[in-house]
């Protein structure tokens, strides 16, 4: 499960017209429909309008999140350079 901040990213602002907040909804509705087997599945958006937080219930991932793995491949690359 992930969660956001919905304060924090309408705080954000993306263009003239348009803030993260309203980004992030689009791009889930995308995520929503996509079902690929090098995508994680993301099963369902809980956007409670009196809570701050927008959580994300997502499929299981083993190896940890993509930022984790990248990481440790810089650091290895770091190391053979």
């Amino acid at each position: 499960m992930k969660s956001m901040n919905k304060e924090e990213l309408k705080k954000r602002t993306i263009g003239k017209n348009t803030n993260a907040y309203m980004y992030v909804l689009d791009e889930l509705k995308v995520l929503q429909r996509l079902e690929h087997p090098n995508v994680v599945y993301l099963h369902e958006v809980i956007n409670d309008p009196n809570s701050d937080h927008l959580f994300l219930i997502s499929e299981y991932h083993s190896r940890g999140s993509l930022a984790d793995m990248l990481h440790k491949k810089n650091e290895q690359f770091k190391f053979y350079n």
